[in-house]
């Protein structure tokens, strides 16, 4: 008779979980359980964004760096890449130029700060040099 009334017993607390079950309440093992596999599934969807991260990164690092130059109207063009101390037969061939013509245009008269100054050039003095000798 024990058994039996134990197996009734047994048989109400189960039906009573389950009623508690559909009545739509969560006990405090309910929500710590929930709250941890939710938890989990933004730990696993963190671990993907960053590793397609790692992967864009590898991809990025493998690229070489594009070599931009931007012009006087403001417009950026793609030219080949040269190592700091590489110079082309024409940068040079235009520099010499340009520094040629400087040094010997020597007109003997200052550049003019403001256009009033400018139809009015004054002359340069020049450098005194001292002799050391005496």
């Amino acid at each position: 008779m024990t058994t039996n009334a134990q197996q009734h017993n047994l048989e109400e607390k189960r039906l009573r979980f389950l009623e508690k079950r559909q009545r739509g309440r969560f006990s405090q093992s309910d929500s710590l359980g929930l709250f941890a596999l939710g938890t989990f599934g933004l730990h696993i969807l963190s671990f993907i964004c960053l590793a397609l991260l790692y992967g864009n990164y590898t991809r990025l690092v493998q690229k070489p760096p594009p070599s931009l130059v931007q012009l006087a109207s403001g417009e950026a063009i793609t030219v080949a890449p040269l190592g700091s101390k590489e110079r082309t037969p024409e940068v040079v061939k235009r520099f010499t130029v340009n520094t040629l013509t400087t040094m010997m245009n020597w007109s003997g008269k200052l550049p003019a700060p403001t256009v009033e100054e400018a139809a009015r050039p004054t002359p340069d003095p020049g450098v005194e040099i001292l002799s050391v000798g005496g």
